[in-house]
């Protein structure tokens, strides 16, 4: 294992045994890539409360910024 590897959280040796799951901008990251409403909502429902505010603001911001680039 090298110096960058021990950088990263997900391959660290102190987590090496913990799963940390998806963070916040992947789980958004996996509901904006959805193409359809119903599926992006019934994603963000199954969002850990304590994350789901969050998520929400990163796909809202995602969103924002595809509808700026489109003009």
């Amino acid at each position: 294992m090298d110096f960058f590897d021990q950088l990263d959280p997900q391959k660290n040796f102190f987590t090496e045994h913990v799963d940390l799951g998806a963070r916040p901008r992947q789980l958004a990251a996996h509901i904006i890539s959805k193409k359809s409403i119903e599926d992006r909502r019934e994603l963000l429902s199954q969002v850990p409360e304590q994350y789901r505010g969050l998520v929400e603001t990163h796909v809202r911001i995602a969103f924002d910024r595809f509808k700026t680039a489109k003009h």
